[in-house]
């Protein structure tokens, strides 16, 4: 009897530690058929002048993603912006009050 309980016990501890790695391991991001939500936006991004094959699956992904990567999306909204980003505001743009690039001044 006593057997059994130490062994209970340490299947119970092996069960809680890796619970932890799993949720500890995962980025918080919803994935679809293993690929994460920023990979499939990347990937609808790149393809929507085109829309091919890439795009509609992109699109389908990220509808079945759904609501669920509203979180996600919340949180890249509140983070900061890198610090080469910040840099780049203070340059000089290159581009018109229209979105053109200005080659020559």
């Amino acid at each position: 009897m006593r057997k059994h309980r130490k062994l209970l016990v340490a299947i119970a501890c092996l069960a809680v530690v890796a619970a932890c790695v799993v949720v500890l391991s995962r980025d918080g991001e919803p994935h679809y058929q293993d690929r994460s939500l920023s990979f499939w936006l990347d990937a609808w991004g790149q393809n929507a002048l085109v829309q091919d094959s890439d795009f509609q699956a992109a699109d389908r992904a990220i509808h079945a993603i759904g609501t669920n990567a509203i979180p996600t999306m919340l949180r890249w909204i509140c983070e900061d912006p890198a610090p080469w980003k910040q840099t780049a505001k203070l340059l000089p743009s290159c581009h018109d009050e229209r979105g053109f690039v200005v080659w020559f001044s």
